[in-house]
């Protein structure tokens, strides 16, 4: 049977602009692999708020595509978009 596991990439950096370029890409882009070398992960999803434009390209540049769109799924009333990869 399929085994879920969340992780969050969310808030990491706060601070000086610039300081780490493509840090979060490049974590992102490791914990993927590790997920599909190590743990036997077919695939990868992740859940963004429709507006979170950042969040979106990143997924997008590690390969991730909008799977569904979840219509009004925070309290205010903000879309929720499911985006997935095969590993």
């Amino acid at each position: 049977f399929p085994v879920t596991i969340l992780f969050e990439l969310d808030n990491g950096i706060l601070g000086v602009s610039g300081s780490y370029p493509d840090l979060f890409l490049k974590i992102q882009l490791k914990v993927l692999e590790l997920c599909h070398t190590k743990l036997g992960f077919r695939e990868a999803r992740a859940r963004v708020i429709g507006d979170n434009i950042p969040a979106l390209f990143l997924h997008k540049r590690c390969g991730l595509r909008k799977a569904e769109v979840l219509k009004h799924m925070v309290p205010d009333g903000r879309d929720v978009i499911i985006m997935s990869t095969v590993l």
